[in-house]
């Protein structure tokens, strides 16, 4: 993605200085639907009556959305917390790594200390998040939902179009309440310890990959429906994915074995981004698929997946 930051800020601005004209559009069209004709006799009711019989039904429901109401529900619990404080170090130092990016020190809109979008898109590629079920717009629409909101746009600019590290902790909780993810049962029923084994496997054979988009077919829920599981038990799966994919990567037990001994230092989470930035520049072609086909689980855990995703 080229560089999104100059022209988000610009678009951002434009919102802004255009509001006033925007509510002076609105009730001039309130003005000539319901007043003019003498339907409604006051300014507040006609537009109160153009807004919710006219303008809200025909809105995306993304723009609708609450993050505070979802903040609420499943950020500020202390499940969630605890799961969080549990890999804090991990995420400090991935935050850390990639919020570095090209940020240029002195440059408050380009920020060494906060995420980008353009870092922040980097970051979830890298993790491997994409998927059927996690697209680019959900992408986009996590981070725009988990930035911190200032009253004051003009002196919060670096605020506005990044994230500090506690908007990314939301952003990563959001993710693991898009996602579709094995269960608990399903998890233990088929040999694996958590669901990064679960995804490693999958990712090792493209035949199991087809039958995994099947299975997310199944199982998905929509982006403003609750996930089906517990969002402490969603950002536990979500976060044992990402820390078997950077020990695979840069790791010394390839991403097998304990996850208490895949903690991710500033070191490791530097070299695994470096690697998967050279990994793209020589294996991608230009429609971004990888020309290099990975390892296949085989015997009983091929099995296993097969099993479990067929269910």
């Amino acid at each position: 993605i080229a560089s999104m930051q100059p022209l988000l800020w610009q678009v951002m601005l434009r919102i802004a200085s255009m509001q006033p004209l925007l509510w002076q559009v609105m009730l001039r069209i309130a003005s000539m639907k319901f007043l003019l004709p003498g339907e409604l006799d006051s300014f507040p009711e006609a537009l109160r009556r153009l807004l919710r019989d006219y303008i809200e039904p025909n809105v995306d429901g993304r723009a609708l959305h609450d993050p505070s109401s979802f903040r609420d529900r499943f950020c500020y619990l202390e499940e969630v917390d605890e799961i969080l404080l549990q890999h804090q170090e991990s995420l400090r130092s991935l935050f850390t790594v990639y919020a570095r990016g090209d940020g240029a020190l002195g440059d408050k809109i380009k920020s060494v200390k906060l995420l980008d979008m353009d870092e922040w898109h980097r970051f979830c590629k890298d993790m491997k998040f994409f998927d059927a079920d996690f697209t680019q717009r959900e992408e986009q629409l996590t981070f725009l939902w988990s930035r911190m909101r200032s009253v004051d746009i003009e002196k919060s600019k670096a605020k506005i179009v990044q994230l500090s590290f506690e908007d990314f902790l939301e952003a990563i909780i959001r993710v693991s309440c898009l996602k579709t993810l094995p269960t608990e049962f399903q998890i233990y029923e088929y040999g694996f310890s958590d669901a990064g084994e679960f995804f490693l496997a999958i990712r090792s054979d493209p035949e199991l990959g087809t039958q995994f988009a099947d299975f997310v077919k199944t199982y998905a829920h929509a982006w403003d429906e609750d996930p089906p599981q517990n969002p402490e038990r969603c950002v536990d799966c979500l976060i044992s994915m990402m820390l078997r994919t950077v020990d695979l990567a840069v790791g010394k037990k390839k991403g097998v074995g304990d996850l208490e001994d895949m903690v991710v230092d500033a070191h490791k989470a530097k070299r695994f981004m470096l690697l998967a930035s050279r990994i793209v520049d020589t294996r991608e072609g230009k429609d971004g698929s990888s020309d290099a086909a990975p390892k296949k689980v085989g015997g009983a855990s091929a099995l296993k997946i097969a099993s479990l995703l067929s269910s």
